[in-house]
């Protein structure tokens, strides 16, 4: 569709022209000349019409006077809870409501709300416009302007003990106390949501068959269909270009910031609390930027990233991720504190990530990540089997550097925690090219420091792992055509009496084990192919030939 060029000819005033990307764009511009907040201006008369060039012009010599007033008041909207909607919207005349801040959002605009303040709703860019060049910011002095989106957001009703579980075909529901779906954690790090028949005496009854096995051993189980009454987004970025959020909290919504199909979005310096599924959701767009952003009580991901490129989330502060089991989102990329998947080119750089029900940094399906001087500690709350930086199926040139991690199992609202391991570093299937270098571990009760899983071309090196469990596993269950070349060099490895420091397998190969600095008390220094390890045994393997080994 060819764009539409508004050209206004204003008495004794030079020609003006405005680029606008369709007629009806251009219309509602024109409509807005001929108001003054939102009533008939007496006198106004545009004439306007196309040209057989599909231009559009507009000649009126009557708003001289007021025409440059208008398009630079519309240009920054401020807005404050002593405004009126009838205002213009400029600093001395803000608006009050985000539903007349939504009316005023057109590109080359900047939205200021006033600090101190606290707002209702949510911020919507037109979906059917191509939206570009707008600032969501704040003005004044004191503290971040707050949007709300809802009000509560209730606990489930929960069951913690073990219950027996039976898959029922019979399509019957009854009403003794059950809701029509329930929340099980099928797996170590899987909840589904599945239909309920009942739930008599210790009996659960199952109208669906999971996905996944349910595992014998102490899961959680959940009855209800809890679905709280809060807005979708507080601020909905679609089909847009050159986006920036700042300065501004968000409460309450089940997205504090939502965006789809756009480019070179920036956000910085927000707050996010008690938002039910996601921090900050992108999926589809290309150059996003992620800074010095606080993220508190988020029930599912913090910050979830979906076939994205070019993304840089950096020095953001995460509390509380996911750390409610049965709540929001269900599946295994869910209840993260930073999660990338089907991304390209991301940098993920000092963010402090404490708290979360699964993995800390979790990135899945991307190519030529830098995840580098995070620091994440206890993970692995509601499910195990990820990591403090957890990476799968990524190709390209990933790098994990100078990250420190530490986990200590919390339970949350007196449940029985699974018995299960968690690992601070965890490199899984189908990973390639991975340099893992320069990172502190902190390892407790029998975890793993660093696991490597049916991975390619992998590096670990000048890594200092501390505590009572195992530093370094690789566990490969495929045979491979090809070279696995799984390296594990220059680390300083210092341990307790628990556990052996590694434990490996044969699959791995070729496995280079060497010039490592080892301090431990143990009878053993690797458990190989199911078989502990004196020192002489290992060496005789020809692993750590030349490393330095104070038993």
């Amino acid at each position: 569709m060819r764009k539409k060029i508004i050209y206004i000819l204003l008495f004794f005033t030079p020609l003006t022209s405005f680029d606008f990307g369709n007629s009806s764009d251009a219309n509602l511009f024109i409509n807005r000349l001929n108001y003054i907040n939102g009533y008939p201006r007496q006198g106004a008369t545009t004439y306007c019409g196309y040209s057989r060039d599909g231009l559009l012009y507009v000649v009126n010599n009557k708003v001289a006077d007021i025409t440059d007033s208008i398009l630079n008041a519309n240009k920054t909207i401020y807005i404050s809870n002593y405004g009126n909607d009838n205002n213009i919207g400029d600093s001395t005349n803000p608006i009050k409501s985000i539903d007349k801040l939504n009316t005023k959002l057109f590109p080359n605009s900047t939205i200021k709300f006033h600090k101190g303040d606290t707002f209702f709703g949510g911020i919507s860019i037109n979906a059917d416009i191509e939206a570009f060049n707008i600032n969501i910011t704040s003005y004044g002095v004191g503290e971040n302007p707050v949007i709300y989106g809802g009000y509560e957001i209730n606990l489930p009703d929960i069951i913690w003990d073990s219950v027996q579980v039976i898959i029922n075909d019979s399509s019957f529901m009854t009403t003794q106390d059950v809701k029509e779906y329930c929340i099980i954690r099928t797996a170590d790090y899987i909840y589904e949501k599945i239909k309920v028949h009942s739930y008599i005496d210790g009996v659960l009854i199952l109208n669906e068959v999971p996905k996944w096995i349910i595992d014998s051993g102490n899961y959680y189980f959940f009855i209800n269909n809890y679905e709280p009454d809060l807005l979708d987004y507080g601020v909905y970025i679609p089909n847009s270009k050159n986006i920036s959020v700042n300065d501004i909290s968000f409460k309450k919504f089940k997205n504090a910031i939502y965006i789809s199909n756009s480019e070179n979005i920036s956000i910085q310096n927000i707050e996010a609390d008690s938002i039910y599924y996601y921090g900050i959701h992108s999926e589809l767009s290309d150059t996003l930027n992620i800074d010095s952003c606080s993220f508190t009580n988020i029930y599912s991901n913090s910050i979830n990233v979906f076939e994205s490129e070019n993304i840089s989330i950096t020095n953001n502060n995460i509390k509380k991720s996911g750390i409610y089991p049965g709540f929001s989102l269900f599946g295994d990329v869910k209840n993260i504190g930073i999660s990338v998947e089907n991304c390209n080119n991301s940098f993920i750089y000092r963010n402090t990530i404490d708290s979360t029900g699964y993995s800390s940094i979790h990135s899945k399906l991307s190519n030529n990540n830098i995840i580098s001087n995070n620091s994440a500690s206890n993970y692995g709350i509601t499910k195990t089997g990820g990591g403090g930086l957890y990476t799968t199926r990524c190709e390209g040139s990933n790098r994990i550097d100078s990250n420190s991690s530490s986990s200590q199992l919390i339970p949350i609202m007196n449940a029985s925690y699974p018995n299960s391991t968690m690992r601070g570093i965890h490199i899984d299937d189908y990973s390639k090219n991975v340099n893992c270098f320069g990172n502190t571990i902190i390892i407790n009760d029998n975890h793993f420091g660093i696991t490597v899983s049916n991975a390619t071309n992998i590096n670990v090196y000048a890594n200092i792992s501390t505590g009572d469990g195992v530093f370094l596993r690789t566990y490969y269950t495929v045979v491979s055509d090809d070279d696995y070349n799984v390296s594990i060099y220059n680390n300083n490895v210092n341990s307790g009496t628990k556990t052996p420091l590694l434990i490996l397998n044969a699959f791995a190969i070729p496995l280079t084990v060497n010039n490592n600095t080892y301090i431990f008390d143990n009878e053993y220094i690797a458990k190989y192919e199911g078989v502990y390890k004196t020192i002489i045994e290992w060496q005789n393997l020809g692993f750590d030939t030349n490393s330095l080994i104070n038993q």
